[in-house]
C-alpha cells in the first residue's frame, strides 16, 4: 500500500516512469525507519505527506474538541479534502490509489485465512479485533456524491452530528412515546430523536441470532457455530455458520455436511472473510466462484428415492449429487501408511475443461456418487421386486452418499482388485451396518462389479450429456443471430487455401449452426439409449435369480428387475447383459468424437480469419485474454485454440473405446478397464469445448472494404471480386468490425 501511495505521488509531481519504477525497486528493499526515511527524504517527499497509518486510520488523531462547533469546522474541512482526493479517483489519487489495494487484496486474503488459515488467537486478536475493523473503515465507503450531499445537510442544519464516541440513551416512557439521545466525548453534546436507524452491519453470531430459521437449526443440533482449533486447547468459536469447503455444505452439531444443504455468504463469516463486501467488476472474484460452486453442487443433486425422471428426457438425467467445482471435497482426511497424498487433478494441463460444469460432473466424487446412486437404484429396484425389504432399500439409499467414504482410500483399495466397486461395496456396507445391521446383508444383493460400474458409468454420461447438449442448444442460437446479422456481409470463399468466388459470412455461420445442431442431435439420440447393466458374474443373471420368490418365474423375475432398474436410474433397458458387448460405450465415443470435430471446424475457421494477413474476424475481447508473456502487442485466439485442441483429443480417445470393441469372453480382463479414463477425458474435454464464453461465438466477423452488401441475392461469380488475386490491391484498407 505504502509503496503505491508514493508511486502515485512522485507519478503526480512529475516524476517520469524510469524514476517512479527505480523508486518502487529500492523502497519495497528499504528496511523500515531509518532506510526508509532516507530514500524519502532522496525524492524529496516532505514529512506532512508520508503515509501514517494513525492520520488514515484516525484522522483527528489525539485531538480533542472544545464544543461541537470545533468538531463541526473540523469535520467539513476533512469532509471536503476527502472529496477532492475522491476526485482524483484510485489511479492518480495517492491515498485512494493505495486504499485500493486493500480492496485488490481481498481474494488473495481470503485464500489465506478461510477456512482455519489462521490459528485461534490470530483469528481472533489480529484478523477479528483489529485487521478487519481497519479494512472496513479504510477501503469500505459511499461515493463522493453522498459525501458531498452529507457536507450539504450539515450546511442546511439539517444533519446534526455528535462527533466521536457517539452514545445512544433510551428514553421509553415519554409523552409522545420514545426518545433517543445522542452524547459523545465533547462535551455539551445532547441531540434528541425520535426514531433510531441502526445502519451498520451487527455482528455476526450464530449463538444470538434472532433469525427463526437458524434458531432452530441451531436448537435442533442441524448446525453448529464454526470453531478454529487453537493450541492447548484454545479453540475460537467464532459464531459464525459453520460449513464444509467448498460448494460449502451445512454441517451439523456432530460435524457431519448435510449433501443438500449449502450455506454461503454473510452467516458465513468467519469461516469466510468480509462476505459483506460486494464484487469489483474486472477482478477474478471468490465470492463469484464460490456461488458457482454451490450453484453446480445444487443442480447436481441426484433425484430423490422414488422420485420420476422426467418423459421429456429420458436418459439425460441431474448430474450426481455432493460434487463441486473440485474433485474430492466432500471426503475424510487422506489415508495414513506409505501411499503418497494426491491432490485432485485441477485442469492445469488441460484448460479448455477447467472450470466447467461438466469437469464437476465427471469428477472422482462424481463417478464415486453414481456407484452410489446405482447401488440405491438396485435396492430399490429389487424391493419393487419383492427380493429385498423396503426398509432395506431405504437404509441403503439413505446411506449412499460419498460424503460418507474416503475418495482416495477406495483409488488405492482399487489397485489391489483391479476395479473401485468392491472396496466400495464393502465400505458402504459398513455405513449400512451402523444404521441397521439387518439392512446391511442386502447391499449389492446377487450382484456384480461391472453391473455396478456400467450402471454408474451410463449414469455420468447422462448427466454430463445434459449439460453438453443444452451448452450445444445454446451456441447454436448465437450462431443463428450471427448467421441472419451477416446475411448479407460479403466475403473472399476459398478453396485449397486460396480466394476462389465470393461468399458470405453469414452463410459460413449457419454452416457452423447446422454442425452444431447436428452433434447435439446425435447426443441427444445416444443419451437416450444409454442403458443399465445388469448381468450377474458372468452374464446369465444367476445371482438376482437365486432370490426369486416361489411363485415368481425367473423369465418374469428377469424382466421385471430390468424394467425397475432402468426406471429409478432413468436410463433405458438393454437387449441383453452387455459386460462383453461394448456398443454403448463405443457410440458415446464416437457422438462425442464427432460433437468436438463440429466445434473444431468452427474454431479452425476463426483461426483462419483471424491470421494477420487475413484479419477478417477476431475474437471477443477479455479482461487478460489471448495475452502473449513475450509480445504484448499479440492477442492470440485462445478460446479456438482451446477448442481445437479438445477437437485433436477426443477423437484419439474414441478410438481406444472403438478399440475396447473385441472384448474377450464374457467379462474382459484390462479392456472393460480401458475404457474408463478415456471416456471421462472424453466427457470433459467435449463439455470443455462446447461452453465457451458467452460472447464466442459472436465476435467473429469483418466487412471487406471492397465489396458492399449483395441485398439478399446470392454471390455469383460475376461479383469483380471473383478474380482477384489472393490480396487484393482494393482490399490494403480493408476496415475490421467485431461482432
Amino acid at each position: 500500500m505504502q509503496s503505491v501511495y508514493y508511486e502515485t505521488l512522485l507519478t503526480a509531481r512529475g516524476h517520469t516512469p524510469a524514476q517512479v519504477a527505480d523508486f518502487a525497486g529500492r523502497y519495497l528493499h528499504a528496511a523500515p525507519g531509518t532506510a526508509e526515511e532516507h530514500l524519502l527524504d532522496t525524492y524529496a517527499v516532505p514529512a506532512g505527506e508520508r503515509w501514517d497509518w494513525e492520520r488514515v486510520s484516525r484522522p483527528y488523531g489525539q485531538r480533542t474538541f472544545g464544543d461541537l462547533t470545533e468538531f463541526r469546522t473540523w469535520l467539513r474541512a476533512h469532509l471536503d479534502d476527502d472529496v477532492r482526493e475522491a476526485r482524483l479517483g484510485n489511479v492518480s489519487g495517492p491515498r485512494k490509489a493505495a486504499l485500493d489495494v486493500l480492496r485488490d487484496l481481498r481474494n488473495e486474503i481470503r485464500l489465506a485465512i478461510d477456512h482455519g488459515g489462521l490459528d485461534a488467537p490470530s483469528h481472533r486478536d489480529e484478523l477479528d479485533r483489529w485487521y478487519t475493523p481497519l479494512n472496513a473503515y479504510l477501503s469500505i465507503g459511499p461515493p463522493a456524491s453522498r459525501i458531498e450531499e452529507m457536507a450539504a445537510l450539515i450546511d442546511a442544519g439539517i444533519l446534526e452530528v455528535t462527533g466521536p464516541g457517539m452514545r445512544v440513551d433510551t428514553d421509553p416512557d415519554t409523552p409522545n412515546g420514545p426518545r433517543f439521545t445522542g452524547t459523545s466525548d465533547i462535551p455539551g453534546v445532547r441531540i434528541h430523536a425520535t426514531t433510531l436507524i441502526e445502519s451498520r452491519l451487527p455482528d455476526i453470531d450464530l449463538r444470538r441470532t434472532a433469525d427463526p430459521l437458524m434458531s432452530h437449526l441451531l436448537r435442533t443440533g442441524q448446525c453448529r457455530p464454526y470453531r478454529i482449533p487453537g493450541a492447548n486447547g484454545e479453540d475460537y468459536e467464532t459464531g459464525g455458520l459453520a460449513v464444509s469447503a467448498r460448494p460449502y455444505h451445512l454441517v451439523d452439531a456432530h460435524g457431519t455436511a448435510h449433501p443438500r444443504r449449502f450455506a454461503y455468504g454473510v452467516p458465513t463469516e468467519s469461516v469466510h472473510w468480509v462476505t459483506a463486501a460486494g464484487i469489483r467488476p474486472g477482478v477474478g472474484s471468490v465470492t463469484l466462484e464460490d456461488s458457482d460452486a454451490i450453484a453446480a453442487a445444487a443442480l447436481a443433486l441426484p433425484r430423490p428415492a422414488g422420485a420420476r425422471a422426467p418423459k421429456t428426457a429420458p436418459g439425460i438425467v441431474p448430474p450426481p449429487g455432493t460434487t463441486g467445482g473440485e474433485e474430492g471435497i466432500m471426503t475424510h482426511d487422506q489415508p495414513t501408511g506409505t501411499a503418497p497424498s494426491c491432490p485432485p487433478d485441477t485442469g492445469l494441463l488441460s484448460p479448455v475443461r477447467a472450470g466447467t460444469r461438466v469437469e464437476a460432473a465427471v469428477s472422482d466424487t462424481a463417478w464415486l456418487q453414481a456407484m452410489l446412486d446405482a447401488e440405491a437404484a438396485l435396492a430399490r429396484a429389487q424391493a419393487r421386486c419383492g427380493t429385498v425389504p423396503e426398509s432395506a432399500a431405504r437404509t441403503i439409499t439413505d446411506c449412499a452418499r460419498a460424503d460418507h467414504l474416503d475418495v482416495r482410500r477406495l483409488a488405492l483399495d482399487a489397485r489391489e482388485t483391479a476395479n473401485p466397486v468392491v472396496a466400495l461395496v464393502k465400505a458402504l456396507t459398513a455405513v449400512v451396518a451402523q444404521r441397521s445391521p439387518e439392512a446391511a446383508e442386502y447391499v449389492h444383493r446377487g450382484s456384480t462389479s461391472q453391473d455396478v460400474f456400467d450402471t454408474a458409468a451410463m449414469l455420468v454420461a447422462a448427466r454430463a450429456l445434459r449439460l453438453i447438449i443444452a451448452d450445444l442448444h445454446a451456441v447454436a442460437d448465437a450462431l443463428a443471430e450471427l448467421a441472419a446479422r451477416h446475411r448479407d456481409t460479403v466475403m473472399a470463399g476459398r478453396t485449397l487455401t486460396l480466394h476462389a468466388v465470393p461468399t458470405t459470412f453469414g452463410l459460413k455461420a449457419a454452416g457452423w449452426r447446422q454442425l452444431v445442431l447436428e452433434a447435439a442431435e446425435r447426443l441427444t439420440r445416444v443419451g437416450h439409449g444409454l442403458p443399465v447393466s445388469l448381468g450377474g458374474a458372468a452374464g446369465t443373471l444367476a445371482g438376482y435369480l437365486q432370490y426369486a420368490g416361489p411363485h415368481t418365474t425367473p423369465e418374469s423375475l428377469i424382466d421385471d428387475l430390468a424394467a425397475a432398474y432402468a426406471d429409478e436410474t432413468a436410463l433405458a433397458v438393454p437387449a441383453l447383459p452387455w459386460h462383453a458387448l461394448r456398443t454403448p460405450v463405443a457410440d458415446l465415443g464416437a457422438a462425442l468424437a464427432h460433437t468436438t470435430g463440429a466445434l473444431g471446424k468452427i474454431a479452425v475457421d476463426v483461426q483462419v480469419l483471424t491470421r494477420t494477413e487475413i484479419g477478417e474476424a477476431t475474437e471477443p475481447a477479455g479482461a487478460g485474454r489471448g495475452a502473449s508473456s513475450a509480445m504484448p502487442h499479440k492477442r492470440n485466439p485462445v478460446l479456438a485454440t482451446l477448442i481445437r485442441s479438445a477437437a485433436l483429443q477426443v477423437p484419439a480417445l474414441a478410438s481406444v473405446l472403438a478399440h475396447c470393441l473385441p472384448a474377450e469372453d464374457e467379462r474382459s480382463a484390462g479392456v472393460w478397464h480401458a475404457e474408463w479414463q478415456p471416456l471421462r477425458e472424453a466427457l470433459r474435454l467435449t463439455g470443455g469445448a462446447a461452453r465457451p464464453p458467452s460472447s464466442w461465438p459472436q465476435g467473429s466477423s469483418c466487412i471487406p472494404a471492397g465489396c458492399a452488401p449483395t441485398s439478399g441475392r446470392p454471390a455469383g461469380r460475376s461479383c469483380p471480386s471473383a478474380s482477384a488475386p489472393p490480396s487484393p490491391p482494393g482490399w490494403a484498407g480493408r476496415r475490421r468490425r467485431t461482432c
